[in-house]
C-alpha cells in the first residue's frame, strides 16, 4: 500500500513539474504528414525546388544543403527567413556571398532575426536587409511545361509593425493575375497554425488583425479562381503540414543545429505536369 502511495506521489510530482516547465506552445502536436500511405505512382517532375527555414548563420548546414541540392539538377532554393542570427551587415553579406558563390538559383524572404541589428542601430528595421538583398517582396514566374507557376515572396518579418501599404497593394495587384494552375506563397511568419500561437501578430494585436485580413484576401482569391494556392513559412523550428480553408500550408523546419525542436532539415517540392505537387521532408 505504501509503495502504491509513493508511486502515485512520484507521478503527481512529475506531472506538476511538466506543467510548470512545459513549452508555452507544443508545436510538435502537428507534424509533417505528406508522405503517401500507399505505393505512389511515379511521375516526372517538371519543376522542383527546396524550401529552407531558419538557417540562422549555420554555414555548415547551409553548405550541406547546397551540396545536396546541386546533386539534383534544375533545383533552386527558397529561404523562408531568419537567414542570420542577428541580421548584422556582416552576417547578411556573408550569407549572400555563400549563396552567390554556390552558383545555385535562390530566393529569400527576411525573418525577424534578420532585422535585429538594424532595428537596434537605425530607425529602419529592414535597412540592413535591403542594403544587401534589395526589396524584400517580389514575384517570380516559372515555366512548368504547359503551364506557369507563380511564386509570391512576401515580407511579414517585422513582429512590431504592419506590412506596409505598398506591399499590400503589390499583393492585391498580383493576385488579380494569379496563375490559373498553381501559386506558391512564401512568408517567414505563418499566417495560421493549428497548435502554435507563434504566428503573424503574436506580438501585436494590430498585426494580428492584418494577418486576418491577409487570410481573407487569399481566401477570396482562391474562391475566385480555379488555381491552387499553397503557403510556406518558417519561424517555428519544427516541420509541419496542414490545411486552412482547403488551402495547403507548410512550415519548413530549421536548418540550424543549435536552436531546433528537431534535427536540421528542409523541404523538397516537386511540381508535376498535371499541376499537382509533392512536398517531402529531407533530414540533414
Amino acid at each position: 500500500m505504501k509503495k502504491k502511495i509513493f508511486l502515485l506521489f512520484l507521478i503527481l510530482l512529475g506531472g506538476l513539474f511538466w506543467f510548470k516547465y512545459k513549452p508555452l506552445v507544443d508545436i510538435t502536436k502537428v507534424g509533417f504528414t505528406e508522405e503517401p500511405t500507399a505505393t505512389p505512382v511515379v511521375k516526372k517532375a517538371v519543376l522542383q525546388f527546396a524550401v529552407v527555414g531558419d538557417p540562422e548563420s549555420d554555414l555548415v548546414n547551409l553548405s550541406k544543403i547546397i551540396n545536396r541540392v546541386k546533386e539534383k539538377q534544375g533545383t533552386f532554393l527558397i529561404f523562408a527567413g531568419d537567414l542570420t542570427q542577428v541580421g548584422s551587415p556582416g552576417q547578411l553579406a556573408e550569407f549572400k556571398k555563400v549563396m552567390d558563390e554556390s552558383g545555385l538559383e535562390y530566393y529569400i524572404v527576411p525573418g525577424n532575426h534578420d532585422l535585429y541589428t538594424s532595428r537596434k542601430q537605425t530607425k529602419d528595421a529592414k535597412k540592413y536587409f535591403r542594403d544587401v538583398f534589395g526589396t524584400p517582396y517580389y514575384q517570380v514566374i516559372k515555366n512548368a511545361g504547359k503551364f506557369k507557376v507563380k511564386f509570391l515572396f512576401l515580407d511579414n518579418s517585422d513582429e512590431y509593425s504592419k506590412m506596409e501599404t505598398d506591399q499590400i497593394n503589390f499583393l492585391n495587384n498580383n493576385l488579380k493575375k494569379a496563375s490559373n494552375k498553381l501559386n506558391f506563397v512564401f512568408f517567414h511568419l505563418p499566417l495560421f497554425h493549428p497548435s502554435s500561437d507563434y504566428i503573424m501578430g503574436y506580438q501585436e494585436e494590430i498585426i494580428s488583425k492584418q494577418k486576418d485580413e491577409l487570410l481573407s484576401i487569399f481566401l477570396k482569391a482562391n474562391e475566385a479562381s480555379r488555381a491552387k494556392f499553397a503557403f510556406f513559412a518558417g519561424h517555428l523550428h519544427h516541420t509541419s503540414s496542414y490545411e486552412w480553408s482547403g488551402m495547403k500550408m507548410y512550415v519548413a523546419g530549421s536548418a540550424n543545429s543549435l536552436r531546433n525542436w528537431q534535427t536540421p532539415r528542409y523541404l523538397e517540392v516537386k511540381v508535376f505536369s498535371d499541376a499537382e505537387f509533392e512536398v517531402k521532408e529531407v533530414e540533414l
